[in-house]
């Protein structure tokens, strides 16, 4: 399974739309390595949505020191 965008586990955005798009939507049953590629892909959207938070949340706090 070299995909080559896993040296962090966190594909391109690139990488995530030519999969979503390469994916027939007709496709009910997705296999174990769509599973496992949209477990990543939610992984990673939640990290980063934490991390964004966390950031905003910094900047709100360093915001209000001043």
């Amino acid at each position: 399974e070299a995909e080559g965008d896993d040296s962090f586990g966190v594909p391109s955005e690139s990488e995530m739309c030519k999969k979503y798009l390469k994916r027939p939507r007709s496709q009910k049953t997705p296999s174990p390595l769509q599973l496992k590629t949209q477990r990543k892909r939610i992984k990673w959207i939640l990290l980063t949505r934490s991390r964004l938070t966390y950031v905003a949340g910094y900047q709100n706090h360093m915001r209000g020191e001043q």
